[in-house]
């Protein structure tokens, strides 16, 4: 998804640490959070999202061999992200 959009929207050259603070592509993943939650109750939506710079990869420690997310790594690794989303 996200290499089509960048060569539709002409941002080619554009780093992640630029794309990921792209209105733009915020808008677009907005768009996509929003009808996502469509489908489901309000407790269950999808308030506030951050992109990040990296995956998630096994190498790393934030997924099992049969790529399950390791929720407790990912919340340490990404403390302050996570706190971010919660003070906005």
């Amino acid at each position: 998804m996200l290499k089509g959009w960048i060569a539709s929207n002409n941002k080619t050259g554009a780093t992640i640490e630029t794309l990921i603070n792209d209105p733009d592509l915020q808008a677009v993943i907005q768009t996509a959070v929003d009808e996502a939650n469509k489908a489901v109750s309000k407790a269950e939506s999808i308030r506030k999202f951050t992109i990040l710079a990296k995956d998630f990869t096994i190498a790393s420690g934030e997924l099992t061999a049969k790529l399950s997310l390791k929720r407790h790594v990912i919340a340490e690794n990404y403390a302050s992200e996570i706190a971010a989303l919660f003070t906005k």
